[in-house]
């Protein structure tokens, strides 16, 4: 068994992935501020299971970032798994 790696030896990357993700999901958010800004009748019209359209595109947002965050995590395990330590 190896000793663990000191925090200041460990190897940091950048993933350009996450930025993508970010930006998927600030244009989602986006999307839902300016719909609710310049459309409230819109967004207020009732739609699935009773909600109104701004409460259903909320809860969107939050199983969207959870949603891009698990997928996030599944690809980059991936790529771990040929290193050796």
């Amino acid at each position: 068994m190896q000793p663990p790696i000191p925090p200041d030896h460990q190897e940091h990357s950048f993933n350009p992935l996450g930025i993508f993700f970010f930006l998927i999901y600030v244009g989602m958010y986006g999307l839902f501020i300016f719909l609710n800004s310049f459309m409230p009748s819109f967004m207020g019209a009732p739609s699935f299971l009773g909600l109104n359209r701004s409460v259903a595109f909320g809860f969107l947002l939050i199983f969207g970032a959870v949603f891009l965050a698990f997928l996030y995590n599944q690809i980059l395990s991936g790529q771990g798994k040929g290193r050796r330590a």
